[in-house]
C-alpha cells in the first residue's frame, strides 16, 4: 500500500521493518483471516465424517484466546528481533534510535497488556457467539463426547487463528499508539 493511503506518518515508516507495517496496512484482512480460521477449525472437518462437538464449540472460544494473550503478556512483541528485522537490516535498531526504542517500550507497556486483555475478551466473545449460532444450526448432529476426534486439530487451529487475530490487533495498537505519541507526525 502506498504511504499516501495510510494514516501512518511517512517519517515513522522508516523506523519500522516493512513486514511489521503490513499488519497495520492490512489489519482487516489478517484479523478476519485469523477469526475465520478459528471458526473453521472449531467447526470440525468439512470433508468426511462430521464431528460437531458441543464442548469444543462452547468451551474452546473461551479458552483458546487465552494462550496467545498469555504469550504476548509474558513475551511482548519486539519488532527489532526476529526475521522481519533481519530481512530489513534492522536488528537491534531500537538500541541506536530513540523513536524505535519508544516503540519497543510501548509494545511492552502496561497499557499494551491492558489492550491485549480487552482484545482477547472481544475475540473470545465474538468466537463464542458464532459458535453458539453454529451449535444451534447443527443441534441435531451435536454430540457431547469427550474427547472428540477433532479436539486436537480444533484447539490447535483455534489457538493459531487467535494468535494471528490478536497479534495483528496488538501490533496495530502499538504502531498507532507510538505514532500518536511521537513528536514526528
Amino acid at each position: 500500500m502506498p504511504a499516501s493511503k495510510s494514516a501512518f506518518p511517512p517519517a515513522l515508516r522508516n523506523k519500522v521493518p516493512p513486514m511489521i507495517l503490513m499488519f497495520l496496512d492490512q489489519r482487516f484482512f489478517f484479523t478476519l483471516f485469523g477469526m475465520v480460521f478459528c471458526i473453521f477449525t472449531l467447526y470440525g472437518p468439512l470433508v468426511g465424517r462430521p464431528d460437531h462437538n458441543g464442548y469444543r464449540y462452547l468451551l474452546a472460544p473461551l479458552v483458546c484466546p487465552l494462550l496467545p494473550a498469555l504469550y504476548f503478556i509474558f513475551w511482548p512483541f519486539d519488532p527489532f528481533r526476529g526475521s522481519a528485522a533481519r530481512l530489513a537490516g534492522m536488528v537491534d535498531y531500537d538500541k541506536s534510535d530513540q523513536g524505535a526504542k519508544r516503540l519497543s517500550e510501548v509494545l511492552a507497556s502496561r497499557e499494551a497488556r491492558q489492550f491485549i486483555w480487552r482484545t482477547t475478551t472481544v475475540i473470545s466473545g465474538a468466537l463464542f457467539a458464532v459458535m453458539v449460532i453454529l451449535a444451534v444450526i447443527v443441534r441435531s448432529s451435536l454430540n457431547w463426547l469427550f474427547p472428540s476426534a477433532w479436539l486436537g486439530q480444533g484447539l490447535i487451529g483455534c489457538c493459531i487463528g487467535c494468535f494471528i487475530a490478536l497479534g495483528t490487533e496488538y501490533v496495530r495498537w502499538g504502531l498507532t499508539t507510538w505514532a500518536n505519541q511521537s513528536p514526528v507526525s
